[in-house]
């Protein structure tokens, strides 16, 4: 005598929680929730709004060009982001990361000195504050006039790097991140 076996099975589909669509000017993210709102949605903008951004640039005066060597830590350690001889009113670096930066490191080991503002921005470059030297020599900490030198001349600026050091700078008074979600 046979006997005959026989598995049914079912696959049931189960909305998505989430997509993501380009809709008009950017994408935009809907989530199917079970209130009153049938779902809510969140436009995912594509610039650089809230992302942290580190501007260096060089003073104007026509002696404060010289070398510098850059490194910023933006959570995949020290990378090298600047390095060489920068004339006045240039600018070295204006770049805005994915992650918090942690740390900035300079240094001049030869050549002549370099005078500029290194500066934070919390909000992408819409506006920027001075950082604050841990270890450099002088009467301030910001860095909205620091001077980076091979050899110990502190001269026109009140906080410097001097004598080839590598000089540590980070954020000085983070401000608070804020999110804005608008629901429907």
């Amino acid at each position: 005598t046979a006997t005959t076996t026989s598995t049914t099975t079912t696959t049931t589909t189960m909305p998505p929680l989430y997509s993501i669509a380009g809709i008009g000017s950017g994408p935009v993210l809907s989530l199917r929730t079970h209130d009153s709102c049938q779902r809510q949605l969140w436009r995912i903008r594509t610039g650089t709004l809230g992302l942290p951004c580190i501007m260096v640039v060089t003073d104007k005066d026509v002696s404060h060009s010289g070398s510098l060597i850059l490194h910023v830590d933006a959570g995949q350690g020290l990378q090298q982001e600047a390095f060489g001889v920068f004339p006045s009113g240039s600018v070295v670096l204006d770049k805005c990361y994915w992650q918090n930066v942690a740390m900035l490191q300079v240094q001049n080991d030869a050549g002549d000195p370099w005078t500029g503002s290194i500066l934070y921005s919390l909000d992408g470059g819409q506006h920027y504050q001075t950082m604050m030297c841990t270890n450099c020599s002088g009467n301030v900490t910001h860095t909205g006039n620091i001077a980076v030198h091979a050899n110990a001349a502190l001269s026109q600026v009140r906080n410097g790097c001097l004598n080839g050091a590598v000089c540590s700078i980070v954020v000085d008074n983070p401000a608070l991140y804020c999110v804005r979600f608008t629901t429907c």
